[in-house]
This record gives structure tokens, C-alpha cells and sequence, in this order.
């Protein structure tokens, strides 16, 4: 793994880090974080987080038939449930290397200017 790729990771679990320090919730910036993070990391069409409850629900497109899928028919969506202890090892474990996965990591630390661009990353 060269240098760049190893920075990426480390922001990005930094960026973990710190949005799941929070006592009740997170705020709506880090939600949005949590979801986007989640919707790539399982591939699914939407996720909803109970943080009370400590629950992630994702909805994936129903399978593969004859027909057109319609992506936006949510009503024919699987929905499965997780339960996790500790949100931060739960996204922890979802991060993975590899060209893509660092390309959409890149996306999430540039939104939150832990990033300036592609190549250039801001260290603490």
C-alpha cells in the first residue's frame, strides 16, 4: 500500500472517529456521514440509523427477475436489520482498501474538508 492510500485510510477513520463521539446523536452533518458511509460500505439502495435503539436498517433492491427493476420501488425492497454495540468498531470494520473504496473515502473527507482535492490530504 503506498503512501496516499495509507493516509486515506487514516483520515477516514479518523473522520469515524470523531463523528461517533456524541452522547445521544450525532449531528445531522455526521448522520449524513453515517449513512452515505453505510449505503456504500453494504451496497444498498438506503440505510436508516436508530441510535437510540442501536439498529442499522438497509433496504436492498429486491432480486434479480425477468422484469425491469424500478430502483426508486422501495415497496418491493428486502430490508434487513443489524444491531451493533459500539457504532465506531461497527464503521471501523466496514473500511476497506482498494482504488474504489478510497476514491468515495476521498469524496467523504473532501465534504468535510479533511481534504482539499484528490491529492492533497491534510494531516493533524
Amino acid at each position: 500500500m503506498d503512501d496516499e492510500s495509507e493516509i486515506v485510510l487514516r483520515e477516514i477513520r479518523l473522520l469515524i472517529k470523531d463523528s461517533c463521539d456524541f452522547v445521544m446523536e450525532p449531528n445531522e452533518e455526521f448522520k449524513n456521514f453515517h449513512k452515505s458511509f453505510l449505503k456504500f460500505s453494504f451496497g444498498v439502495l438506503d440505510v436508516e440509523i436508530n441510535y437510540a435503539t442501536k439498529s442499522i436498517s438497509t433496504w436492498n433492491s429486491k432480486p434479480l427477475t425477468g422484469s425491469t427493476i424500478d430502483l426508486r420501488n422501495f415497496g418491493d425492497a428486502l430490508l434487513e436489520k443489524l444491531n451493533y454495540v459500539d457504532l465506531e468498531e461497527t464503521l471501523l470494520g466496514c473500511v476497506e482498501q482498494g482504488v474504489f473504496n478510497e476514491r468515495f473515502y476521498k469524496h467523504l473527507l473532501s465534504d468535510f474538508d479533511r481534504i482539499n482535492d484528490e491529492n492533497d490530504i491534510k494531516t493533524a
